[in-house]
């Protein structure tokens, strides 16, 4: 059974962090922008409020919610957030943090460590991807972040939704269980997301952050 090994090498990377073998990646490879928009049913998305312009938007899975192999199969949402948080639509959203408590399971031939979150704009210009389990078998599992976000700034991970529009979508990465889906993610999981609102279009270099341009380095 072929498995990539790209992934699975950079593991070692984050064993400082108080996780159960997580990998947080910028993929290399293409993006599909093409790939059509399905409802999440199940899935609802809430926000918390911080400080002035810095909010937390998390994402819960509300039923046990399957999953199949493939990019091209991938379940894809997309959140206006400015529009969830209550501000401008359109306005740009710095995301520098995310958190999670994810219990899911592969069916056997499938493996834990294939299951993938990829959280990014709708442009295809920046994005990140998720692999909370490292294990290299079927089962059950609960993978979390241990009870507080990690900081993508320090990672270099950190990017920017442009036009505010979140892409969040999630699949397994390698076909072995057809035509059965792969597993599932349990109800009860979250993915949290720490952000900042940027007010206005344009005002990037006002607030000092104008740098953030840069994290286009990984495409």
């Amino acid at each position: 059974m072929q498995r990539s090994l790209m992934v699975i090498s950079i593991a070692a990377g984050l064993a400082t962090c108080a996780m159960a073998n997580p990998i947080l990646r910028a993929p290399a490879g293409d993006y599909s922008p093409t790939n059509p928009v399905n409802t999440l049913d199940g899935v609802s998305t809430t926000a918390s409020h911080l400080r002035n312009n810095e909010w937390n938007v998390t994402i819960t899975f509300q039923t046990d919610f399957n999953y199949f192999a493939g990019e091209a199969n991938a379940f894809v949402a997309l959140y206006d957030i400015p529009t969830v948080v209550g501000k401008t639509p359109g306005s740009p959203v710095y995301v520098h943090s995310i958190g999670w408590d994810i219990t899911h399971t592969a069916n056997s031939p499938s493996w834990l460590n294939e299951l993938i979150f990829r959280f990014g704009d709708d442009l295809g210009v920046d994005y990140v991807e998720l692999t909370p389990s490292g294990t290299s078998a079927p089962g059950t599992e609960n993978n979390n972040s241990g009870g507080s976000k990690v900081d993508l700034v320090g990672l270099g991970l950190d990017f920017t939704l442009y036009n505010g529009i979140l892409r969040f979508r999630f699949w397994d990465t390698f076909n072995d269980n057809f035509p059965n889906r792969d597993g599932f993610i349990h109800a009860g999981s979250t993915i949290s997301l720490g952000l900042k609102i940027i007010p206005a279009p344009g005002s990037l270099a006002l607030l000092g952050i104008g740098g953030l341009a840069a994290v286009r380095r990984r495409r």
